[in-house]
């Protein structure tokens, strides 16, 4: 889910746009499979159907209906539950964003400094730097 609340945070911060569109439709595609492939909803329980993963391939219309609309809700939840994150978090991101504009680069001691003891994860931030995102990329943090 981590994945998929990742995805739903480029989304939730930019609005529909092309890369928001693409996260989305990765998003979608991890869900389904969870759904579909790995038996990982509790609604479906340990259902492994691997053509349902793929709309229109699968033979059952109502079964392919269920998975939509599990996914809906699935996907709804994570930009929600990602929603009420980045709010809460507002003013860490400021900070950090406010500090990449002025510096361009921020070491791991810069985002130690920055957010409160104990928020920085080891994991998915690099530990040499982080950079300014480019014009059609997301940052690493």
């Amino acid at each position: 889910m981590e994945d998929v609340s990742t995805f739903a945070c480029g989304t939730c911060q930019s609005g529909l746009t092309t890369g928001a569109s693409s996260d989305l439709e990765q998003a979608t595609h991890i869900v389904r499979q969870m759904i579909c492939r790995f038996g990982m909803d509790e609604e479906f329980g340990l259902l492994a159907v691997p053509e349902l993963d793929v709309p229109g391939q699968g033979s059952d219309a109502a079964l392919q209906q269920k998975v939509n609309e599990r996914a809906t809700r699935i996907l709804k939840e994570q930009m929600d539950l990602t929603a009420g994150l980045l709010e809460k978090h507002r003013q860490q991101l400021d900070d950090v964003t406010k500090a990449l504009l002025e510096k361009n680069r921020l070491s791991r001691k810069d985002l130690e400094q920055l957010l409160p003891s104990g928020s920085l994860s080891t994991r998915g931030v690099h530990h040499r730097t982080c950079s300014k995102p480019h014009a059609a990329g997301r940052s690493g943090l």
